[in-house]
């Protein structure tokens, strides 16, 4: 595969586990409704997330010498983006334990994948590298509020 491919599709990949996760928080809302300021907090930053990722996909394109690929492999955050569809698909069908919807994504958020997102690309443009350290930053924030959670019930 060629070097700005193998960008874009790592790109691309965070963009949809990114989605995903807003997808996953926005059903939170109705299995766990009691906590819905955090479940609006969390999808709206990965909602941010998302945008951020869209962005590096278009710097991608327009400057791919500026980027390379840094810790994962785009092959690894689609296995996990596929088993994040599974379960939003067991929520949507009601397939599944509230409690185990709070464990997932509370081990989703821990993932090697998700807490070093900072250095999964390398890149010499500062704004995304910037908006890369955040999304790591608030990602930390994300497993204070799930832990929060999971105290609560």
């Amino acid at each position: 595969m060629d070097r700005e491919k193998e960008l874009l599709e790592l790109a691309e990949m965070y963009y949809r586990m990114e989605k995903g996760m807003a997808r996953y928080y926005r059903l939170c809302v109705e299995i766990m409704p009691e906590h819905v300021t955090n479940w609006a907090l969390l999808r709206k930053q990965e909602e941010e997330h998302a945008a951020v990722f869209k962005s590096i996909i278009e710097s991608i394109k327009e400057n791919p010498l500026r980027w390379e690929c840094g810790r994962f492999a785009a092959s690894i955050i689609k296995t996990m983006v596929d088993g994040l569809n599974t379960k939003i698909t067991e929520i949507e069908n009601g397939n599944v334990n509230p409690n185990y919807v709070l464990t997932y994504i509370a081990d989703f958020e821990r993932s090697l994948v998700e807490g070093d997102v900072g250095q999964s690309f390398k890149t010499d443009d500062r704004e995304l590298e910037v908006a890369l350290k955040r999304i790591q930053e608030e990602t930390t924030n994300h497993r204070r509020i799930l832990l929060e959670i999971t105290g609560n019930k």
